[in-house]
């Protein structure tokens, strides 16, 4: 396996004993959000997917807010990396149902238990909606207001988390 990410994703793969990381002949390429991308973390992902290795991507996020500017997510480097080795990623974050059902099932809750909080309507609120589950968007991040018009409405949507009341 070849694992781009932080710290968080990596200490999380490496405390599972059976996963093995083989940059030689990997049998996956996990992609996270890396703030130290490199040529050489991209070049490697590229061939290993290439050779048919499988394209794993945390989420699709593709700005993230910081402050008053967004920076590139993780959806923009797995984009870069989908361009250079031509396989589009099989996302398992936002805004997929998998990452849903699975902390839905790790809780025990049912679907009417949940809501999705988020500031961004392409992933956080997709998620909601891929996986039947209500839907709070915060104004305060990457979505605005006039970004809803003609979309599919979420749930409920406020200008901070202030606004939401239970």
């Amino acid at each position: 396996m070849v694992v781009i990410g932080e710290v968080g994703l990596l200490t999380a793969l490496h405390s599972h004993a059976e996963i093995g990381l083989d940059g030689q002949h990997p049998d996956c390429v996990i992609v996270g959000m890396d703030t130290d991308l490199t040529y050489h973390k991209i070049r490697t992902a590229t061939r290993a997917i290439r050779q048919g290795a499988i394209f794993i991507g945390t989420n699709a996020d593709l700005n993230l807010p910081a402050g008053a500017e967004l920076l590139p997510g993780n959806g923009s480097q797995c984009a870069m990396i989908a361009a250079a080795s031509g396989v589009q990623p099989i996302f398992i974050g936002k805004p997929e149902r998998i990452i849903i059902d699975y902390a839905l099932a790790q809780f025990g809750w049912q679907r009417s238990d949940a809501i999705i909080v988020g500031d961004n309507y392409d992933t956080d609120i997709r998620a909601g909606f891929n996986a039947d589950v209500a839907t709070l968007l915060t104004l305060t991040g990457v979505t605005t207001a006039a970004d809803l018009v003609g979309k599919r409405q979420p749930t409920r949507v406020v200008n901070n988390l202030d606004e939401y009341v239970l």
